[in-house]
């Protein structure tokens, strides 16, 4: 449910949206929710103005409600990029990479942009929410999700609640309307209560959910609804009929219930009802005594407000405030209650993104108010988080891999001690990430114990998982199980690959569970970091290089005709691809055929080669290795033989020194253990190792620094074993600079750092 309305439960109100463009069209597509075909629009439009910041902002919003938060990034980059004198843009970027989780790239951005622009209030909060985020994801977690069966559908359901052992939500899908007549059901739907029995007490699988209160009137909204305890009061929202009547605006508002011969009494509004403002969210505490609600009456904090009540002589006393500690100038709303502790959700105080779920032990006199954390919240909206027992409950979330809309997820808590371990992997198709796909974690009886749901980068995580068992896991991409395609691996907490994990002869994944520090002391395994990598770049034109000005996605494939990675290019046609496994060829290929196009690209020589076509069209042959060229094959760190031609040059990364040093730092040492592995898993292979310098100082003094540099690093393999007569140390000096910044050009630090760097060359085997 989008924001606005699931804080007010005002369906029935106008979704504000950013200002009429040239596409009116499709800015009301997006009004009315339509994001897809607002998305179609916003991008055929944007073909013929490329250069339109604000069109590019229309669809990073766009992809930014369609939970694609990566791409949204991309194209507020692009806005930035088009108009940089509005700084909205770059805000806007860094909080889409937040909520795509790509949290170290959010805060190295932020940094930069303050160091440029100067701190704002917006941006420490993004700052301290990359912080805090840090920080959740590195506690060990208390909760598990789950996902709820036979009870989600394709629209909004929430509002969970506990009634004589059954299940009661608010759901504006269809079934509601099967008696009213004269309603388009996709624009005019309503909200229902619904209740649902327990299937053989498994408290997250339902029998088909029946409408609970049939006499309401189903032209009306209706829900979400508390019950006291043993179920013997109810209060409700609805929409205040009365209001209606004497023409004023629509107000919701909240009625009482009676359970009386297992029938309940008539709705009686209550006396804080007023037809100025609204009372929404209603949660009556189990004894009766506290009735908290959220409203938008004059002088709160903020949008919506958290108030409480109490019985005073029978009748409801004045409204209470919650107050500035938990009340902001934002929203806060779907309080519930149980066992003296508050939770409420707020889309302003520090968290994930969008409204995220907190708890506060004392609502009278708050002394911390503290996120709930990963994996109950996400960068979705998170909410209406109720208990159904001392260790299980129930909370609604929009994130990825639900029915749609809104879903009802159950949780569960779990007793955290030192046999427990959090399990982190990832998955990948084709060798890309596999995102938004279903990874069921079972244990040995084949039972489902935890559900994740895949990242942008095919990451998913399993919460206080006892170790040394085995589990088995299950995969759902797209509706297919495991295939060939498929890869599957556990990571350390670094988030480097650890361990692959194949299936055995009954196509089951099965794995023993390890603890973080025994993840931590395996070997990584990701070739995604080696050494003997190629760097791939170039562009696509028609006539003449820079005529093609669409943003596309591209492909490059190995040998076998698997995806190895995927790119996208720029508004000038350009791409690059970093870190590839050498291979003798590779195929670039467009995700859609596009007539006419050509490809260059640039060789490891900065060589422009124009590419052929391949066999199919729009796909395009770069040879590497022709058949007469002279190559070695060689083992790299992982044990892996490539291929690698004679004299073919490798850039050791992160080997930068400071100005005038000839030091190892550590991030240097970790390369260098790298090439000491490669030297040491071919006994007969000689390198060059060339160092370079920047342009400063006088071309001798840089000349006898880079041999320095060179002498250092050769000096720091010996140690590692690797005979001195295999390596040639070379100093370069500022001879071979990568970018123009040459004597008497005026760069700055980071432009001059790119040419101080290390590189090693093959020389034979």
């Amino acid at each position: 449910m989008e924001r606005v309305k699931k804080i007010a439960l005002i369906l029935f109100m106008i979704y504000p949206i950013f200002s009429m463009g040239q596409d009116k069209r499709a800015d009301k597509m997006f009004a009315d929710e339509d994001y897809k075909s607002a998305l179609n629009s916003y991008l055929k439009t944007f073909e013929r103005e490329p250069y339109n910041a604000v069109l590019a902002e229309k669809i990073a919003l766009c992809y930014n409600e369609l939970q694609d938060f990566l791409i949204a990034s991309e194209y507020f980059k692009e806005a930035s990029r088009l108009d940089p004198a509005d700084q909205k843009y770059q805000i806007e970027y860094a909080q889409a990479l937040i909520y795509a989780m790509e949290i170290d790239r959010a805060e190295l951005f932020l940094v930069d942009y303050v160091q440029k622009n100067g701190d704002s209030k917006e941006t420490g909060k993004l700052l301290k929410t990359c912080s805090h985020i840090k920080s959740w994801e590195e506690m060990q977690d208390e909760f598990i999700v789950i996902p709820m069966e036979n009870i989600n559908s394709p629209y909004d359901d929430f509002g969970p609640a506990v009634f004589k052992d059954n299940l009661v939500f608010t759901s504006n899908r269809l079934q509601d309307l099967k008696d009213f007549q004269g309603v388009d059901s996709e624009k005019d739907r309503k909200t229902n209560l619904y209740i649902a029995e327990f299937d053989n007490n498994e408290k997250t699988r339902f029998e088909k959910p029946e409408v609970f209160l049939p006499f309401l009137d189903v032209s009306n909204n209706h829900g979400p609804i508390s019950f006291t305890k043993f179920g013997k009061k109810a209060f409700l929202n609805s929409i205040g009929v009365s209001a209606e009547k004497i023409g004023k605006k629509l107000t919701l508002k909240v009625f009482e219930m009676d359970y009386l011969t297992n029938e309940w009494s008539k709705p009686e509004g209550i006396s804080l009802n007023n037809n100025s403002f609204s009372i929404y969210h209603p949660f009556i505490s189990e004894d009766g005594e506290y009735l908290f609600y959220v409203s938008d009456r004059p002088g709160g904090f903020g949008g919506m407000d958290i108030y409480y009540s109490t019985k005073e002589s029978g009748v409801w006393g004045t409204p209470k405030n919650l107050g500035p500690e938990i009340n902001t100038i934002g929203n806060e709303v779907f309080p519930t209650f149980n066992n003296g502790v508050l939770y409420f959700s707020s889309d302003e105080l520090i968290g994930f993104g969008g409204l995220d779920i907190f708890e506060v032990d004392d609502f009278k006199a708050p002394k911390q108010v503290k996120n709930m954390g990963y994996p109950i919240n996400s960068s979705s909206d998170d909410f209406d988080f109720v208990y159904r027992s001392k260790s299980d409950g129930y909370f609604v979330s929009d994130r990825a891999g639900g029915m749609g809309g809104d879903d009802l997820f159950a949780f569960k808590k779990v007793e955290l001690d030192k046999e427990r371990s959090t399990i982190m992997g990832q998955l990948t198709f084709d060798k890309a990430p596999a995102r938004n796909a279903r990874v069921d974690l079972l244990d040995q009886s084949e039972s489902v114990l935890q559900t994740s749901i895949t990242n942008e980068n095919g990451k998913f995580q399993f919460n206080a998982v006892g170790v040394h068992s085995t589990y088995e896991i299950k995969i759902n991409l797209n509706g297919a199980g495991i295939t060939d395609d498929i890869n599957f691996n556990l990571l350390n907490s670094r988030g480097e690959k650890v361990v692959i994990i194949y299936p055995d002869e009954d196509e089951k994944l099965l794995f023993e569970a390890l603890s973080l520090d025994e993840y931590d002391k395996l070997r990584p395994i990701d070739f995604g970091n080696s050494l003997l990598s190629v760097d791939l770049r170039g562009q696509i034109y028609k006539e003449k290089r820079g005529d093609f000005t669409d943003k596309i996605s591209l492909y490059i494939l190995n040998p076998e005709d698997q995806v190895m990675a995927k790119g996208f290019t720029d508004l000038l046609g350009n791409f690059e691809f970093k870190r590839l496994p050498p291979e003798d060829y590779y195929t670039l290929k467009p995700d859609s055929p596009i007539p006419g196009i050509n490809i260059v690209v640039m060789n490891e020589g900065d060589e422009v080669i124009v590419l052929e076509s391949g066999d199919y069209e729009n796909e395009f042959l770069y040879v590497r290795l022709l058949p007469d060229e002279d190559y070695i094959t060689l083992l790299n760190e992982d044990g892996y033989p490539v291929k690698i031609k004679i004299n073919e040059n490798f850039k050791i990364e992160n080997i930068y020194y400071a100005l005038d040093s000839y030091e190892i730092n550590d991030a240097a040492k970790i390369e260098l253990d790298k090439l000491a592995l490669i030297m040491l898993n071919n006994d007969r292979l000689v390198i060059k190792l060339l160092s370079h310098t920047d342009s400063r100082d006088s071309d001798e003094y840089n000349l006898k620094l880079s041999q320095r540099r060179a002498d250092a690093a050769k000096a720091y393999l010996v140690e590692k074993g690797v005979d001195g007569n295999r390596i040639v140390a070379i100093g370069m000096g500022e001879s071979q600079l990568l970018n123009h910044c040459k004597n008497g050009v005026k760069c700055n630090e980071k432009e001059h750092l790119i040419n101080r760097r290390t590189e090693f060359e093959i020389q034979n085997n």
